[in-house]
């Protein structure tokens, strides 16, 4: 198996792992923002890791989680070496850390205000943690169109966000 390959599949076990019961959006969310890994190749390291059975993926109260087969973690006792220890300890911190509250790594918002009668401003926020790293406004004249820009916002902001991100980088 290729080294590349097997270390991101190790790395993706040890957040399951260390974070038990994650939501998928919290796992993405981690992993793309600390750049381990592309969406695409952990999307598809993903799909291999349930398929082995390895990794379940459980829907509960409208949210979907990843969790660890008993063979996922004796996986990760076997080779969590070959994860480098700075990461080990990142994946340990956050998972320490986000157990105080039920908020993601990276959140998407937007609100819609009415600045004069019959025009709107939507606001367009990415966030991490509390501070907010993305703000735009969108000026329109059309209630129904501030409510789409709204709705497609916070279905498509995270990608919006993780792709400005990438063509920065």
């Amino acid at each position: 198996m290729d080294h590349q390959l097997s270390e991101h599949k190790l790395i993706l076990l040890y957040v399951i792992r260390e974070k038990e019961n994650i939501k998928v959006t919290d796992l993405n969310d981690f992993i793309l923002f600390r750049g381990y890994m592309d969406y695409f190749s952990m999307q598809a390291y993903l799909q291999e890791l349930m398929e082995a059975g390895l990794i379940l993926l459980v829907s509960r109260e409208e949210a979907q989680y990843y969790t660890l087969h008993p063979d996922g973690e004796k996986l990760v006792e076997l080779f969590r070496a070959r994860i480098p220890h700075s990461i080990r300890e990142d994946i340990r911190t956050y998972a320490k850390n986000s157990c105080m509250g039920d908020s993601p790594l990276v959140e998407v918002d937007a609100k819609i205000e009415e600045i004069r009668e019959g025009h709107f401003e939507v606001r367009c926020i990415v966030r991490d943690y509390d501070r907010t790293v993305l703000d735009f406004i969108k000026q329109v004249s059309d209630e129904a169109q501030a409510n789409t820009i709204r709705n497609l916002w916070l279905q498509k902001g995270m990608n919006v966000y993780w792709n400005l991100l990438k063509e920065l980088s």
